[in-house]
């Protein structure tokens, strides 16, 4: 058996390889982040992320495949009880709920990219959400947020790292978070969820621009 990570940086996904009657047969398994890229395909890659210009992927969730019978949205990771819907959203076709009712449960996405602090001063994240009954859990970090989580290049998470909180219940509305980046970070992990709090948060049209030095 073999588990290997297949994909492009940041937007990865392991595969169990197995052989039966003779035959190598591959099954998917999870999304995975920040998996090492080496060899001839990284070498050979014509394209990559750019630290310099830090994006979001399928912030829109146009871009979906059925999980365990649910809809997911491509591009992110570790996704725990949110699922796509198609509805008349801000944007699109279609958006992500996020809904926990168990106090302590993780109920999120995550999404990882490049974003180098020597060339980016601050990041802006826009997006549209809307809730239903969000209210925190037991302790003081479960919390619905969007929160930005900043790493050097050791992959260690940075102090600076910022959280946006979201709670009650309101209708569609635009939202943003401004994030300083100090010059030692490498990569970031945008994390959008209900986050161990209880309720119903409604997320589309997910940007994040950056701001040069």
């Amino acid at each position: 058996k073999l588990l290997i990570p297949l994909g492009e940086r940041y937007q990865q996904t392991f595969y169990l390889f197995e052989k039966q009657d003779g035959e190598l047969k591959q099954t998917k398994l999870i999304p995975t982040l920040f998996v090492p890229m080496t060899g001839t395909s990284e070498a050979e890659r014509t394209i990559l992320p750019d630290p310099s210009n830090p994006e979001i992927i399928n912030g829109s969730f146009e871009e979906t495949e059925e999980v365990d019978h649910v809809l997911q949205p491509l591009g992110w990771h570790y996704v725990r009880q949110a699922h796509v819907l198609t509805a008349t959203p801000p944007e699109g076709k279609n958006f992500v709920r996020i809904l926990n009712q168990d106090a302590g449960r993780f109920a999120q996405m995550l999404q990882a990219m490049p974003l180098d602090g020597r060339k980016i001063q601050a990041v802006r994240i826009e997006l549209w959400v809307r809730g239903e009954n969000l209210r925190r859990g037991n302790s003081k970090y479960e919390v619905p947020a969007i929160s930005l989580h900043l790493f050097d290049e050791q992959r260690k998470l940075l102090s600076a790292s910022s959280k946006h909180a979201l709670e009650g219940t309101f209708s569609w509305k635009a939202d943003r978070l401004d994030v300083k980046i100090p010059p030692n970070v490498r990569e970031a992990i945008l994390h959008i969820g209900v986050n161990g709090g209880v309720g119903t948060l409604d997320v589309d049209g997910v940007t994040l621009k950056g701001i040069p030095r």
